[in-house]
């Protein structure tokens, strides 16, 4: 009987089988061999000797045991002896027995030979490395074949915090040019110390190993030691200051083997930290671990510090009041910031209280306590006597005498802290506090302000809170668009005070576009509708927000902003009306000191004499925090049922009227309220459809009818002065399948610039 790995052969004729499992006759299969052997040797790099005897062919012996005998022949002495028993025995099981030893032989054999060739290579890659060691100090397990590649090396700068942006930058800047990088250097005592010039290697300070395997999953290559490569194979440039320093590295070093450059802080566009870069600049601040005698470190002093309490957590506070710094601060930053290089330390304790920093927990004061004055450092813990205060002289052992070590222990020290407390001017609570925000964990800064780092590179963004409900479908249109038009420029953290289901579909879309939906009942709903009730149907005409409840709670419900939870770490936020679009990138920076308001700063109103427009606003939560009690007490003493006629409409008038006095309120710049009404202004950042709605001027465009009768003839005046240009752009921020308004407006504002239309009136354009 055949079996199913042969085909049966010719009678009388010798056989045997192919590597297809067909039969042909000796004399082919022998060639067949040769030409095979010789082709997996060319192909794998077969090392069997060229005289060594060829593999035996497999015979068909399915017919009978002479079968064996006249050809075996073929069969070394040994497989003959074995193919005649089995047959002559007719012992099919035993054939199959010897036949499974035979490969398991086989295996075994490759197995022995598999682990000899793994364990050289292990031992080959170890004497590699403890070269690499001798050569160029603490180098790294992993090794790269960089003998074809391009290298970027670069120096850093500054302080501990600066030189992991310079990290930062320098890698970026690599991926751009397509280079593999060159772990730098770092300095010992920062830009202040005497011996700025002190380095060590980046093994000693950081964990190199780590840092390689994580840049590795990001598709970067990264080489430590340098010292492996002499300095003489890199050719020394720097970053020009022109727009696009990138590129003009690129061309002019096209085929420069290996670059160095100096230190890259602060000197790439903005725009290299954003799009598929961000990934690789918060992997280079997470992959920035501590050493393994540092990050030993670092844990004896979480151990204590998480001793001190039943929950294990703690608060941090970076206090950097030694005069050096002070005097560096005012001299560095701009004229708007000078003084507030050291504000609020004086009321640094009432600071802490109106965060809820606990003063159950233990609070880690950080400062260079070597350089605090005496009186100071006496100050200080005075103003902090109701927490039980930890400094590094609470730690055995002590820390380094190297400053830019101890910062860097300080550094993971408040990364593991429960909150977060800083100064906006200096680097390292500028660093913390944007990398623990990344990491949704609280941070903020207790002297106002804003964060000169954030202009230069976008590590935070400005809180930006907006309301929105399920009841008003008919106006999500205007929500979705002013969402895109806000997250194109990223410079906005998006936050909505939600009214409905989170369920509904506007609900869905929102968290989807990464908007953190917030759930907040208005404290005094009943009491303030009770107090507008009265003249509520007269004040609609003046403002539809006097049309019920729900709407009028949705205007005042920017009252409620410090006491929403999510929204504590914030200083300053931004809250818009949800019927604006965003033009142009808006930043905190545009509002600095002294523009900044102490409670609220908002944009006039030129139907108002002395008043505001409240669609665009940014509050002082710290300031609103405090004086939140009298704001509502003022609030609900108001004679004109919350209309605040003469101040604005609503919450902007009266959060206008409350903050008298322009330390307290500022006018912020028409520029971030256009109106379509208005003439247009080309250099607008913020455009808002007061008044009339997208969907109200296409009502007007079929019924010459401009409703409801507040709007007056703000239809009319939109279609005359700039609602077009502005529909032009705002259109293209809507999904045509889903908004049909945007799209149809701007085919209507089309049809009434076109000459040959004119002459038609509005009702026969809006069927154009």
């Amino acid at each position: 009987m055949s079996s199913w790995f042969t085909k049966r052969a010719p009678q009388g004729g010798a056989s045997v089988v192919s590597r297809k499992g067909y039969s042909i006759s000796r004399e082919a299969a022998s060639e067949q061999q040769q030409e095979e052997l010789s082709s997996r040797r060319s192909s794998s790099g077969d090392a069997k000797s060229p005289l060594s005897p060829p593999r035996s062919p497999r015979v068909d012996i399915s017919n009978s045991s002479s079968s064996a005998s006249t050809h075996g022949s073929v069969l070394p002495r040994f497989h003959q002896q074995v193919v005649g028993s089995s047959v002559r025995k007719g012992g099919r099981g035993k054939r199959l027995v010897l036949g499974l030893l035979r490969w398991l032989l086989l295996a075994c054999a490759g197995c022995v030979t598999a682990l000899a060739v793994l364990l050289l290579f292990r031992g080959a890659q170890s004497g590699l490395q403890a070269w690499m060691a001798r050569e160029g100090g603490a180098g790294s397990k992993q090794v790269f074949d960089v003998s074809n590649k391009q290298l970027l090396s670069f120096s850093v700068c500054n302080s501990m915090a600066e030189q992991r942006l310079a990290i930062v930058s320098g890698t970026i800047l690599a991926f751009e040019l397509g280079r593999v990088v060159m772990l730098p250097d770092l300095l010992v005592d920062g830009a202040e110390g005497p011996d700025r010039g002190r380095t060590m290697p980046f093994a000693q300070m950081y964990d190199a190993d780590h840092f390689i395997s994580a840049l590795a999953e990001k598709g970067m290559e990264v080489v430590d030691p340098h010292r492996a490569f002499p300095k003489e194979l890199f050719t020394p440039s720097y970053i020009p200051e022109v727009a696009d320093p990138v590129e003009e590295l690129a061309l002019k070093h096209r085929t420069t083997k290996h670059l160095h450059v100096e230190c890259p802080l602060h000197r790439l566009p903005r725009v290299y930290y954003t799009g598929a870069n961000s990934r690789i600049m918060w992997a280079v601040l997470d992959a920035l671990q501590p050493s393994k005698d540092l990050a030993q470190h670092v844990k004896v002093m979480l151990k204590e510090l998480n001793r001190q309490t039943h929950h294990s957590a703690y608060s941090f506070l970076h206090l950097p009041i030694n005069a050096d710094w002070l005097k560096a601060c005012s001299a560095t930053v701009n004229s708007t910031a000078k003084n507030n290089c050291r504000g609020n330390v004086e009321s640094i304790d009432l600071v802490l209280l109106n965060f809820n920093v606990p003063v159950t927990e233990p609070l880690y004061v950080s400062a260079d306590w070597a350089k605090v004055s005496p009186e100071a450092a006496e100050m200080a813990m005075k103003k902090l006597q109701v927490y039980k205060v930890y400094t590094s002289k609470d730690f055995k052992p002590q820390l380094s005498g190297e400053v830019e070590v101890n910062a860097l222990v300080e550094y993971h020290v408040a990364m593991s802290a429960h909150m977060f407390l800083g100064n906006a001017l200096h680097p390292f609570s500028a660093v913390s506090i944007v990398h623990r925000r990344h990491r949704n964990q609280w941070a903020s800064y207790y002297n106002g302000g804003h964060m000169p780092l954030v202009d230069l590179m976008p590590l935070d963004q400005l809180a930006w809170v907006f309301t929105s409900s399920s009841e008003t479908p008919h106006l999500d249109y205007l929500v979705r668009a002013m969402v895109r038009s806000a997250l194109q420029h990223r410079t906005l953290r998006p936050f909505c005070i939600f009214s409905g289901p989170t369920s509904s579909p506007i609900a869905q879309w929102l968290a989807a576009q990464g908007v953190t939906l917030i759930t907040h009942t208005f404290s005094w709903a009943d009491d303030l509708w009770a107090m507008a009730e009265p003249l509520a149907a007269q004040n609609e005409r003046v403002s539809p927000i006097f049309g019920s409840k729900a709407a009028l709670v949705d205007d005042y419900m920017r009252l409620e902003l410090p006491l929403i939870e999510v929204l504590n770490q914030h200083v300053y936020v931004l809250f818009t009306e949800s019927d604006v679009f965003f033009h142009k990138r808006i930043m905190l920076s545009m509002f600095s000191r002294p523009d900044l308001p102490e409670l609220v700063g908002m944009t006039p109103d030129s139907d108002v004499s002395q008043g505001v427009d409240g669609s665009f606003m940014i509050a002082n939560l710290l300031a609103m925090r405090d004086s939140y009690s009298e704001l509502k007490a003022f609030v609900l003493s108001s004679k004109d049922g919350g209309l605040f006629a003469s101040q604005g409409v609503g919450a902007a008038g009266a959060l206008h009227a409350f903050a008298q006095g322009p330390s307290k309120r500022a006018m912020l710049s028409q520029h971030f309220a256009a109106k379509p009404f208005q003439d247009i202004d080309p250099i607008a950042f913020v455009v808002h459809f007061k008044g009339p709605k997208p969907h109200n001027y296409m009502d007007f465009f079929r019924t010459d009818r401009c409703e409801p009768e507040a709007y007056g003839n703000a239809c009319e005046e939109g279609l005359t002065r700039s609602l077009c240009p502005y529909i032009q752009k705002w259109h293209m921020l809507l999904d045509d399948s889903e908004d049909e308004v945007g799209l149809n407006l701007w085919y209507a504002c089309l049809a009434l610039y076109a000459p040959h239309l004119r002459g038609l009136s509005r009702h026969r354009l809006a069927q154009h």
